[in-house]
This record gives structure tokens, C-alpha cells and sequence, in this order.
């Protein structure tokens, strides 16, 4: 009988902002026996439409990304999930508000695939 060890490792290194990116991309590793090998983990969409029964009325849009973010669309709340300090004030900003725009696109795409479905 073999042991399973299952866990995720970063494919990359992180630290700077552009190897940060790298830490979208996990990979799950197990080990079987002496044998190691690595076996990719699913693909996770940049963006992902999120409820909650704690929040009956409240619709999130996840950002699974550098910089990954929450937004809940009821109150247009921002949760940031990552440290942003010491970034260019400049450039995160016009990151951000991009990012923002990406995900009003994809939640309005999102429900327009929704209501087509149901005719």
C-alpha cells in the first residue's frame, strides 16, 4: 500500500510584483510510494461570480489574480486579499481601476450567458 502526501506548490517565485503572476499558477503535487510527480491542478478563471447564504442579497465578483480582490456589487465594496503597499501610486491605480472595469464586464457578460440559457 502506498502513501498519499497531497499539497500545492508555487510554480515560480514571488516577492517581486511581476513573479507574483506565477502564483496563479498552482500546481498539486503527490507523492506515491518513492515516486514524485506533478499533476497541474484545474485552470481557475480570472474572474468568478460568488454567493453566499450568510448574504442572501449580495452578488460577489472574485478576482483570482495579482492583485486578488472581492467586490460585492450590492454596496460596490472592495476587499483587497493582497498586500498592495509600496506599489507605484500611479500605476495601481490605472491596475485597479482596469481591473474594476474587467469585472463589470465579465459579471454583465455572465448574466446576459445566464438569461440565454433560460430561453
Amino acid at each position: 500500500m502506498h502513501a498519499v502526501a497531497t499539497g500545492l506548490s508555487v510554480q515560480g517565485s514571488a516577492g517581486k510584483k511581476e513573479d507574483l503572476h506565477a502564483l496563479n499558477v498552482l500546481r498539486r503535487c503527490r507523492t506515491f510510494g518513492e515516486e514524485s510527480s506533478k499533476i497541474p491542478a484545474m485552470a481557475i478563471p480570472k474572474f468568478l461570480v460568488g454567493d453566499n447564504t450568510d448574504h442572501p442579497e449580495n452578488v460577489f465578483i472574485i478576482h483570482t489574480e495579482y492583485p486578488r480582490f472581492v467586490i460585492d456589487l450590492d454596496s460596490d465594496e472592495v476587499e483587497w486579499l493582497d498586500d498592495i503597499d509600496g506599489e507605484d501610486e500611479t500605476e495601481l491605480t490605472d491596475e485597479m481601476s482596469k481591473l474594476l472595469d474587467e469585472a463589470n464586464t465579465f459579471y454583465i457578460r455572465e448574466v446576459e450567458r445566464y438569461e440565454a440559457m433560460e430561453d
